[in-house]
């Protein structure tokens, strides 16, 4: 991986190259060491949460070109990756994309259990002194709320499809649980859909969304109820996890 990263950087004119994963994690970089890795970070959630409005806008996008005064930056979209390669404005454009593309093709033949695990050896944080027995604290995890899962872009639900009788007049629909959970996480931004993603395939879209006022079994907690024609576009069943992201008035991920 880190060879195909370095292979780009040889192009003269490109300054460096990542590749980072629909959820925000840098896979590989061939970026100098004087760039901060947690900036990285966020450029790669960046890139994700903006190809996500852009398709929700104009369809897909398979390749960014952003100019600038100073630079370049070339994103080449790929299912659940991208590749983004930043330039000098005097890059060789004709053999950047020749290596570009000889990238892309090497990385869409690469086994998907490869991907998975450079996710789970960048997602693995460096382990931490154990702490006296005194001075332990209390268990808690820091990607849940109650019964609700969080990532770093909003809250993960499970999928239950509605069935065809069910009241249509909402394509989705979550508890009051789930509801405070998703304004909490959003820091009270008001709204009225929500965009949501399918964790196992990337598949995205917006939906409509309605809040029950009440659920006293809990029935909807940590739960997303959806369409059968939502859950046709996200590729969906029963039981798959979606990350639902708040749109406000303002527009897209506010």
């Amino acid at each position: 991986m880190q060879t195909l990263m370095l292979g780009l950087k040889s192009v003269p004119g490109v300054m460096g190259s990542m590749l980072s994963d629909v959820r925000g994690n840098v896979l590989a970089s061939s970026f100098p060491a004087f760039f901060d890795q947690s900036v990285l970070a966020s450029v790669a959630v960046l890139i994700n949460d903006n190809s996500l409005g852009m398709q929700e806008a104009t369809g897909e996008v398979r390749l960014f070109d952003i100019r600038t005064e100073l630079g370049r930056v070339i994103i080449k979209v790929m299912p659940h990756l991208f590749l983004t390669v930043l330039c000098e404005t005097t890059v060789n454009v004709q053999l950047l994309m020749i290596s570009l593309n000889v990238a892309v093709k090497k990385l869409e033949k690469m086994p998907v259990e490869q991907l998975a695990a450079l996710v789970q050896k960048t997602a693995v944080p460096a382990p931490k002194p154990a702490l006296p027995a005194s001075k332990q604290p209390v268990q808690q995890s820091a990607a849940s709320v109650g019964t609700v899962r969080t990532t770093d872009k909003g809250i993960i639900l499970t999928t239950k499809i509605l069935d065809r009788t069910s009241n249509m007049s909402a394509n989705s629909v979550i508890g009051p649980q789930s509801a405070t959970a998703l304004s909490n996480f959003f820091h009270g931004l008001e709204y009225k859909n929500l965009h949501l993603y399918n964790l196992k395939n990337g598949k995205s879209v917006k939906a409509p969304v309605t809040i029950l006022s009440n659920d006293p079994a809990g029935t909807y907690d940590g739960i997303i109820g959806i369409t059968p024609s939502i859950a046709g576009d996200l590729s969906a069943k029963d039981g798959d996890d979606l990350v639902a992201v708040v749109i406000t008035k303002k527009g897209f991920f506010d």
